[in-house]
């Protein structure tokens, strides 16, 4: 799935080598060492986890090349810090949209979800 989004990020003309990290934790070793070789292979940004995802037990990790070379662990660290200033800028632009209900404006207060409501800030498949 990992190698098809990447793929389809190249399609659409995004550079998922810049745009694109993924962390992946599996119970088995060997699938780990696949999933390592093949995104390494395809320079894909990667922290992958020997371990169980379900007890939170972790055994190793592994980095790809494109996540050291490309520096991601330093850029997760600073989008972590920076998150909720994003998420606040980010609901401030929503927040001066369309003004009259005409317009299909609806006030923050009665977003789904209400303000408690956050986005996720990295995908996640395993």
């Amino acid at each position: 799935m990992v190698i098809a989004l990447a793929q389809t990020m190249r399609d659409i003309g995004h550079n998922y080598q810049r745009h694109l990290h993924v962390t992946a934790i599996d119970i088995d070793p060997r699938a780990i060492h696949m999933a390592y070789v093949q995104l390494s292979l395809l320079h894909i940004p990667a922290h992958l986890i020997v371990g169980n995802a379900l007890s939170g037990e972790i055994q190793d990790h592994w980095f790809t090349p494109a996540h050291i070379l490309g520096g991601w662990t330093a850029r997760l660290a600073l989008r972590q810090r920076c998150g909720p200033v994003a998420e606040t800028a980010q609901r401030t632009t929503i927040a001066t949209g369309p003004t009259s209900p005409s317009q299909g404006a609806v006030p923050p207060s009665h977003e789904p979800g209400g303000s408690q409501r956050s986005m996720p800030r990295q995908l996640s498949l395993f």
